[in-house]
């Protein structure tokens, strides 16, 4: 592989979008910092979440996914590894879903905090840390799309209306696969 080719087509292809949003992820990374380091501003703590929104404009970069999963099906000839890779790509498409509901439902909580009632505070998770967090979340994610249960549970009407979606998107996905 010649590096100056892959320079010239990463130059042609993902850079305007690495260089669109690059410089606006440093600015809010640097915000943040200096957020945690002043005297705790509620509205620039919620200024800089609401601004975040921005940064997931990277997940453009998901296009290019497809095009390598395609190419990984077909260097796989034989039958029995073109459906291990199958269902290891199903697998990936679950997490990845489920990590994005969770996602949701934890934006669900920090954004309702101020005004009612949430699942955070419920389990008295405001000041645990955020990987706890995220793991509870994502449990709780996981959980709806599978008879388990759990003790986390919608405490207002949005947690519950978010709820309701994603048992009926899990309920048309699982019946999909299965």
């Amino acid at each position: 592989m010649d590096p100056y080719r892959i320079f010239i087509h990463y130059l042609k292809t993902w850079f305007i979008v690495d260089a669109t949003v690059l410089p606006f992820d440093w600015t809010f990374a640097i915000m943040d910092m200096a957020a945690e380091e002043s005297s705790g501003d509620g509205e620039v703590v919620k200024l800089l979440r609401a601004f975040r929104l921005v940064r997931t404009a990277r997940l453009i970069r998901l296009l290019k996914l497809k095009w390598i999963l395609e190419a990984i099906d077909d260097i796989f000839e034989s039958e029995m590894a073109g459906i291990w890779v199958k269902i290891v790509k199903m697998v990936l498409l679950l997490l990845a879903i489920n990590h994005i509901i969770a996602c949701v439902w934890y934006l669900l909580a920090i954004g309702h905090e101020d005004i009612q009632r949430t699942w955070l505070s419920q389990e008295d998770l405001d000041r645990a840390d955020w990987d706890y967090k995220y793991a509870c979340a994502f449990h709780w994610s996981i959980t709806q799309f599978t008879p388990a249960s759990m003790e986390i549970a919608p405490q207002n009407m949005s947690e519950r209306t978010f709820t309701i979606a994603v048992v009926v998107f899990a309920l048309v996905g699982f019946s999909y696969v299965v």
